[in-house]
This record gives structure tokens, C-alpha cells and sequence, in this order.
């Protein structure tokens, strides 16, 4: 099975998205969907449509399931607003992307929900939950509070409860976004992008400085934005640390490295990875990451990405990263191709 597990469907026009909204929300104007400060290079496809899109990722491009991860609008003034627009984004994909098109029974969705607005975000997932086509629930890269704080203990509760995987993916948008780096506001867009697994590394050491996985045992999170090499580096410093400083934090009970084989996955696109496929394999094996990784391409971004070569990986490895590992972490592999397992 392949499985490309880093789609990005987007909608005609932000009116479109308001079709989705009941009063008051659906006349309130919506900011735009890509970064103001930072907007990407434009796109190599238009991701509107779920038939040509399915014709290009399914028909011509040989996949056999297609994870989507649609981007909201940041994290808007009016925690409300915000989750009125995941609603409206989870309706939207239901209706048009998980149903209505000849391709619906090879995508897969993700709940979005605003995690600034967690009493609402557990009501989405516990919506959705039950539809056969979602796979995982979906949070922003971007937070004003670290993603191991107990203030998200719900939502991650939630998640656990109905077996759902939670991804992170930078959701661009005009928000209210603190700084995108510790030291302030880069100049460019290949630095703000370039500084993405940052901020992936920084959630994860909350995740596990403040006990969530201790908390919740079974959840477990998707990194969709980069970060698979970075985020190794920053847990060999925090292994460094956890002995001396357990006095601190007596709660982490292992190391924090330890905590990767259960909780932790990434998605592998393009620009994540190095040139020689030959240093690709050696640090999967040095960070023991091969049933940890999914091919993600990015598409129809810029950067979009076609994935390994498999003259490059062992057949093994090769299989885990382009669907194996996908196929294990959302279920894939049942006689049902969108069987729920609530």
C-alpha cells in the first residue's frame, strides 16, 4: 500500500468555506489562507478540486490513499471564530472530499480543531470521531502555550479516547501568532521556513518535560511539518540533562528519547531530508527511525515531493516510510477501507 500522508486540499474561496457556517459567522469575514507576512511560492497544482486531484495523487500517480490536512486560518482573536472555522473546515472536507467524488473512498481526513478554544475542540472530535473517514485530529504548529501544558489535557484526552492520533501542521493563515522564531521576526520566507522544526521540537519537550505522556499512554502525535532530523538533536540534549534535573520534573519517568516509540511519528517531505539517499538511510538507522517516518509530499505546495527512490532503501525500509507506517498508525488494513475503530 502507498500512502501519501501530507495532502493539503484547499477551498475555492473563503466565501465557499462560509457556506459551511451558520448566523452570525458565515457574513464575518475571514482573513486569507496563506501567511501575510511569509506567503509561500505559489503552488504547483490547484487543490480544489477533489476529482482532478484524485486523478493526478491516484490515477497517474500511483497512490493508494491520501491523508488530507487542510490549513485553517491561524489562530484567530476570537477563539470561537476559530473553531467555528474547523467546523465549518471538517463539514466542508466531509461533504466534498469524504463523500460526492469517485476518488472519496481513497482519502482520508483529519479533524481540525482550535486548541485554543478546548471545550469546543473536544465537542469536534467527539462529532467526528465516529465518521469513518477521519483518521487523526489536526493542530496548528503555531501556539501562544506549549502543547504539553495541562490546559490541553482535554483535547488530548479526547484524543485518546477515540484512538485518533493528533498531527501538527503549520496552518499559515492571518492569526495572532507569537514571533515564528525564539529571537523575533526573520526577514525572509526561506528563513521562517527553514526554522519550522523549531518549533516542533520545542512542543515535544513540553509534551514530555510536562508529564502528557505519562498522563495519557496512549496518545500519540504526528509531526507534519518538518523536524525529523532537528527534533533527534534536541532530544539527545534533553537526555543529557534528565538525570540531573529530575529533582525538577520527577514525573518523567524514563528518558526523554524513550518516549519516541510510542508517542511520536513524522512525516518525511521534500525538503526534510538530505540529498544522499545513502545519509537518508544512515539516519534512520542511527535514530532507529524507520517504522517512525511517512512519506508526506507536500502537495500541491512548491516544495511537493515525489518521495524515495527505491533503488536507494533496502525493500524494508522503503515500504515502512512510503506506507507501511502509515498503514499502521491510522489502521489502514482493514476489509473496510475507512473502518473506524472507536
Amino acid at each position: 500500500m502507498r500512502v501519501d500522508a501530507g495532502i493539503h486540499p484547499r477551498v475555492k474561496s473563503a466565501t465557499h468555506l462560509q457556506d459551511y457556517m451558520g448566523s452570525p459567522w458565515k457574513t464575518r469575514r475571514l482573513p486569507g489562507s496563506d501567511s501575510y507576512l511569509y506567503p509561500p511560492p505559489r503552488s504547483i497544482a490547484d487543490s480544489t478540486n477533489p476529482s482532478e486531484v484524485g486523478r493526478v495523487l491516484f490515477a497517474e500517480g500511483g497512490l493508494d490513499r491520501a491523508i488530507l490536512i487542510p490549513c485553517t486560518r491561524g489562530l484567530l482573536p476570537d477563539p470561537e471564530h476559530g473553531s467555528i472555522v474547523a467546523s465549518a473546515t471538517n463539514e466542508w472536507i466531509a461533504q466534498e472530499w469524504l463523500a460526492n467524488n469517485e476518488y472519496a473512498e481513497r482519502y482520508l481526513g483529519t479533524i481540525r480543531v482550535c486548541p485554543s478554544d478546548p471545550p469546543r475542540a473536544v465537542e469536534e472530535i467527539h462529532r467526528w470521531a465516529g465518521h469513518a473517514g477521519f483518521v487523526q485530529i489536526g493542530v496548528p504548529l503555531r501556539g501562544h502555550i506549549p502543547y504539553g501544558s495541562p490546559v490541553y489535557y482535554p483535547i488530548w484526552e479526547a484524543a485518546m479516547a477515540h484512538n485518533l492520533p493528533v498531527v501538527v501542521h503549520e496552518d499559515g493563515g492571518q492569526g495572532i501568532e507569537l514571533p515564528p522564531t525564539m529571537v523575533g521576526f526573520p526577514t525572509t520566507y526561506e528563513e521562517y521556513y527553514a526554522t519550522l522544526p523549531y518549533a516542533a521540537g520545542a512542543h515535544l519537550a513540553s509534551l514530555i518535560g510536562e508529564g502528557t505522556f505519562e498522563r495519557c499512554p496512549s496518545l500519540r502525535f504526528v509531526w507534519a511539518d518538518g523536524g525529523f532530523a532537528g527534533v533527534f538533536a534536541a532530544l539527545w540534549r534533553l537526555d543529557k540533562d534528565w538525570r540531573s534535573a529530575r529533582v525538577e520534573a520527577p514525573w518523567v519517568s524514563k528518558p526523554p528519547s524513550a518516549y519516541l516509540g510510542k508517542h511520536v511519528w513524522f512525516v518525511l517531505h521534500g525538503l526534510d531530508r538530505t540529498r544522499e539517499p545513502a545519509d537518508l538511510a544512515h539516519l534512520f538507522e542511527i535514530f532507529g527511525a524507520s517504522d517512525r517516518v511517512m512519506f508526506g509530499s507536500n502537495f500541491p505546495e512548491w516544495d511537493a515531493w515525489g518521495g524515495l527512490n527505491s533503488r536507494d532503501f533496502s525493500e524494508d525500509v522503503f515500504n515502512r516510510v512510503m506506507g507501511l507506517n502509515a498503514e499502521r498508525l491510522y489502521d489502514l488494513a482493514r476489509p473496510t477501507s475507512k473502518a473506524r475503530r472507536t
